[in-house]
């Protein structure tokens, strides 16, 4: 009955539970939004479950932490997507692993890229084309086709130039369609 309760309030009187330090309200919140932020985890680490985890715990620790800083004028998912995604290519950088390599889950789209391939190939096609990019090249290309963000939020994200993000995501293109073109 109690979690019925907790349902039915709204995403903003949550928020402010879970700043007022109600730990059902918290939970409820970790609840709602943790497996979507645990497979964009997977798509950072590798599919290494263990560091997957420690990525979320440590994103919600920092969401939880900053919640009071929520403007209500931003998508609540989006903010705690971005907590996630930033606190996933902290500890990517500081173990100076490998960035980015992502599941068949995690390709929903592949925005900005020519519709008519997309028609010639398998998801796993793409995906096994995207692998062979530079993990440089993979990282913006997915940060901007896939996830999202422009060249300014990705320049913030990898504290780079927009430019660089530009030119990144540039040559990234170019060497998919040089990849397709030896593959076709």
């Amino acid at each position: 009955m109690q979690d019925y309760i907790l349902a039915n309030f709204t995403e903003s009187q949550m928020i402010q539970e879970s700043i007022n330090g109600c730990p059902k309200m918290q939970k409820t919140l970790y609840n709602r939004f943790a497996p979507k932020m645990y497979r964009v985890c997977l798509c950072y680490t590798n599919n290494n479950t263990d560091d997957a985890k420690d990525v979320l715990q440590e994103g919600f620790i920092k969401v939880f932490k900053n919640l009071h800083k929520f403007r209500h004028d931003v998508s609540f998912e989006g903010w705690i997507r971005t907590i996630i995604i930033r606190t996933a290519l902290s500890q990517i950088k500081d173990k100076n692993k490998k960035l980015i390599s992502f599941n068949t889950d995690l390709l929903y789209a592949i925005k900005d890229t020519e519709a008519s391939i997309q028609d010639k190939l398998a998801e796993k096609d793409i995906i096994s084309l995207v692998k062979k990019l530079p993990p440089g090249y993979r990282k913006i290309f997915i940060l901007y086709a896939m996830e999202g963000y422009n060249h300014r939020e990705i320049a913030v994200l990898l504290n780079c130039s927009e430019g660089t993000s530009k030119s990144q995501l540039y040559r990234s293109k170019t060497r998919l369609q040089e990849i397709i073109r030896k593959t076709a």
